[in-house]
């Protein structure tokens, strides 16, 4: 399975990052965590159909220069998107 990567933004100054198989994936990988998005919280196929979530793919190349902060989950914090494992998202980055 090819990793690809996807970010989510719920235009409140939160991006989620994904890494998944494709942009289904990327978005199953988020409702199985429970997230809820905009003003109300709305499920994500709601905030998608109400424009509050959009996403988009980012290329190999770029998920190498995001640097994920993963210290709450017991790991490094300059760990690049491209290192996660597909399934794995993170919110934000810096």
């Amino acid at each position: 399975m090819d990793k690809r990567y996807f970010t989510a933004d719920d235009r409140n100054d939160t991006n989620y990052w994904v890494v998944a198989t494709d942009l289904d994936h990327a978005k199953q990988v988020l409702r199985d965590v429970g997230l809820k998005f905009g003003d109300p919280s709305v499920k994500l196929d709601e905030a998608v159909r109400l424009g509050d979530l959009t996403f988009a793919e980012v290329t190999a190349e770029r998920a190498a220069q995001i640097k994920c902060d993963l210290t709450e989950d017991g790991r490094d914090k300059d760990v690049p998107l491209s290192d996660l494992a597909i399934g794995e998202w993170v919110a934000s980055e810096y």
